[in-house]
């Protein structure tokens, strides 16, 4: 027994990693529940934008969405890009070879799970049909689209799919080191603990802007048929099934952030409040942690609150086109 709690407190910080990745894969198999209709409403979609005819209108209709689009891909690719800059100085700056090596199985292990899927994804999966198939056989069929276009429209899109696997996965392990268990504690002060307590807050940032410059993507890109579709009625009802699919991955967003975020303060307190009884035992812990940011109170946490949020209200907006002051 005293032998697991010491597996347990010495591999906290790889089972806190593993609430967020939790969620997320209960996420996807919620969302793949519906991968019939998906195919259903992705036929739905393409049909409708061949009626469309080839007008200035149109030009100019399919012309503002298409910058729209590389805008919202140039937010995600520099998002992606300093997550995985700050994630890269992070872990070495924390990581010890006790830790470094079962956290980057894990982080191997779960990008190479999240490419395999992202390989074998065809027209059964729900994430496949509507947050890349439908726009792309929109495109397809839209004259106004030149093959070119369509070409570097794809590789685009997979760059970003790929910054979009591995990015997060980086900030997790990130993350995770500056919490793990120190091994050095001869050396150990309090600023050390209060170094990695703003580490977390500064992941939990970072997560959050590039979940929600994901979101923006993933919304910007499924609108784009919308606006090639003429009849008003149609577009309105397709616009507003797509709103849902954008409050479902807003939801799940901020729900993977504030799991992870609320179980890590919550051990970080834990380790910070055992080493000021073994360092400091006539500091008053309690008034030290509250001080520190060590703490539960909302008001302690508002910019993480505020952040971790913005998926969910972003998912929460009519389109998140409404995000975007291009629009």
């Amino acid at each position: 027994m005293e032998l697991m709690k010491k597996l347990i407190n010495r591999n906290a910080h790889l089972l806190i990693a593993m609430v967020p990745v939790l969620i997320y894969f209960v996420s996807c198999f919620l969302f793949e529940l519906n991968g019939k209709s998906s195919l259903t409403i992705k036929n739905l979609i393409v049909d409708e934008v061949k009626k469309h005819p080839s007008t200035i209108s149109y030009a100019f209709i399919e012309y503002k969405s298409q910058i729209l689009w590389l805008s919202s891909s140039l937010l995600s690719i520099i998002a992606y890009g300093v997550a995985l800059i700050w994630s890269s100085i992070i872990f070495a700056r924390c990581c010890r070879p006790a830790h470094s090596i079962h956290l980057l199985v894990a982080g191997t292990a779960i990008i190479s799970f999240n490419l395999l899927l992202l390989i074998k994804a065809d027209s059964t999966n729900a994430i496949y049909n509507h947050i890349f198939d439908t726009t792309y056989q929109a495109l397809r069929v839209c004259p106004l689209i030149s093959l070119t276009m369509l070409n570097m429209v794809h590789h685009v899109i997979l760059l970003i799919n790929l910054l979009a696997t591995v990015a997060p996965v980086f900030i997790l392990i990130a993350i995770s080191c500056a919490i793990a268990s120190p091994t050095d504690t001869e050396n150990l002060d309090l600023k050390f603990f209060v170094d990695r307590m703003n580490y977390l807050k500064q992941g939990i940032m970072i997560g959050s802007l590039i979940l929600l410059f994901g979101l923006i993507h993933m919304d910007v890109w499924m609108q784009w048929p919308v606006e090639l579709i003429e009849a008003p009625d149609i577009k309105d009802k397709v616009q507003s099934s797509l709103v849902v699919i954008s409050q479902f991955w807003g939801i799940a967003y901020s729900l993977i952030l504030i799991s992870f975020y609320a179980t890590a303060v919550y051990f970080w307190r834990y380790r910070t409040s055992l080493y000021l009884v073994l360092s400091s035992p006539q500091t008053d812990i309690s008034a030290w942690l509250d001080d520190n940011g060590f703490t539960f109170s909302w008001h302690k946490h508002v910019l993480q609150i505020g952040t971790m949020l913005t998926p969910f209200l972003a998912g929460s907006l009519r389109t998140g086109l409404d995000l975007l002051p291009l629009n």
